[in-house]
């Protein structure tokens, strides 16, 4: 009887290991959320923006938005596209900061992406300093990226 005791305690402390192990190891995977926003602002133009968040653990690896203005009036357009350019151009000697921005027919599509693993994020917060409020020690929690989103109306998923 003891011995049926034994294995079974073995058995159960075997079992406990397997899934710490499998948590711990769940919880470093690299994971991709979408988050994402679509509607028509006042002058008829179509919005659609897209969000790629590529986190691990809590902390985001990198993030990449496509955003994206449909219009025939191509006067708004081209006023978007220098509005997106004067935007993006702070961060141009910045290193891991990578963004194109186009023009198709009557679609502007801007592409940003950001690499959080090396970029240096005092420099993103000298160029902006509104992003002081998402980076925090180098870093961008996934929770607090999420909550900005949702706050500008984007569903993530």
């Amino acid at each position: 009887m003891k011995k049926g005791k034994i294995i079974s305690i073995v058995c159960l402390i075997v079992l406990i290991g397997i899934v710490a192990i499998l948590c711990i190891f769940n919880g470093n995977k690299e994971k991709t959320l979408t988050c994402s926003i679509n509607g028509k602002v006042t002058n008829g133009t179509e919005i659609k923006n897209e969000y790629i968040i590529t986190y691990k653990g809590k902390y985001v690896k990198e993030l990449k938005s496509i955003e994206t203005a449909t219009t025939t009036d191509q006067t708004a357009l081209k006023k978007y596209k220098e509005s997106v350019e004067e935007m993006y151009s702070k961060n141009k000697d910045i290193e891991y900061f990578n963004y194109d921005i186009k023009l198709e027919d009557d679609t502007l599509i801007s592409t940003v992406i950001i690499d959080y693993d090396n970029i240096d994020t005092d420099a993103l917060i000298k160029v902006n300093p509104t992003n002081e409020e998402l980076i925090k020690d180098g870093k961008v929690n996934i929770n607090d990226l999420i909550k900005e989103y949702e706050k500008t109306g984007a569903t993530c998923k």
